[in-house]
């Protein structure tokens, strides 16, 4: 599983290349609020969906959607010194039929990046990054899911759900110290690529938080907690960035870590390919794909499709 992982990241690659070798240079205005020699970045994202179904002969559920997102940023550059600190907050819930509604997405992120240049092509990082849910995570039964629970809830409790986690849990806290190395960049940085290598710090804070034991039995799933851990290793990834034409951007950013002391893989990659249909409307591909072998054996993934209504607040 962890090959299929950095296979999937390769291929990014190789699709970045003729981009990158074709693509003239866009000038792009800068966005943002000028505070010194801080940029401050600040921006809103609603999307939504509403499907109602009369006599459709060909068949269909009531389904409703929607998510909010927020993201604020502030950029420290001044000689050698970049400084970048990010805060991302995301929910989203979804309701189908009768059935009550559910969360669909919940995320709250803090990270924040310093980087010093020691040489024109090299520079040193430090980094920090810490990622929770801000609210109660709960698995809801199939309908049905096997014979006793033919009405898609638990016969003895009457509840359609199962809690696994408690808001704020798990707490993943991620640390690291090494150098980075632009592999391109053009000159107004809307299309580049830096890798980076160093030694890492993990740590997993989880109080009640369970996840399946066994999820290819669904008639008998078993749920376990998950142990807190805390690791030191080696890191490595890459932060890349495409400016492909006017309207059509692609980011994507992957970290990997190999844990000393329990000798663990751990793997995070986020990709975002962006179509910009005006100024506030546009069309998003997300994926995101997290390995813990402490948690869990295979790799976590998901993806979206997004039309949203977005609004920069500076």
């Amino acid at each position: 599983m962890l090959n299929q992982c950095f296979c999937a990241i390769v291929i990014v690659f190789l699709l970045a290349i003729p981009t990158v070798s074709f693509a003239e240079d866009p000038e792009k205005p800068e966005p943002g609020y000028r505070l010194g020699d801080w940029l401050l970045t600040g921006s809103l994202t609603a999307a939504g969906t509403y499907t109602t179904f009369m006599d459709w002969q060909a068949g269909g559920t009531d389904t409703a959607a929607g998510a909010l997102q927020t993201e604020f940023a502030a950029l420290f550059a001044k000689d050698r010194i970049q400084w970048k600190n990010t805060v991302k907050i995301e929910y989203g819930v979804s309701k189908v039929k009768d059935e009550s509604a559910r969360k669909a997405s919940d995320l709250l992120s803090l990270e924040s990046n310093f980087d010093y240049r020691l040489f024109p092509k090299l520079a040193a990082y430090s980094r920090f990054k810490g990622i929770t849910a801000m609210t109660a995570g709960y698995l809801y039964y199939a309908d049905p899911v096997n014979a006793e629970f033919t009405d898609g809830r638990d016969p003895e409790t009457g509840e359609d759900r199962i809690h696994i986690s408690d808001a704020f849990d798990p707490l993943q806290l991620e640390q690291g110290v090494g150098v980075s190395y632009p592999v391109f960049q053009n000159e107004g940085k809307t299309r580049f690529l830096n890798v980076r290598a160093g030694l890492g710090g993990r740590q997993l804070v989880a109080g009640y938080f369970y996840t399946e034991e066994d999820a290819s039995d669904p008639d008998n799933i078993v749920f376990s907690p998950v142990d807190e851990y805390a690791d030191i290793g080696l890191e490595a990834g890459f932060d890349l960035a495409f400016f492909i034409r006017e309207g059509i951007n692609l980011t994507s950013n992957a970290m990997g870590f190999y844990g000393f002391g329990d000798e663990f893989w751990k793997v995070n990659w986020d990709t975002v390919f962006t179509l910009q249909a005006t100024k506030h409307i546009s069309l998003s591909l997300t994926a995101s794909m997290l390995y813990d072998e402490l948690v869990f054996d295979d790799p976590q993934w998901k993806t979206a499709t997004l039309l949203t209504l977005s609004y920069r607040l500076f």
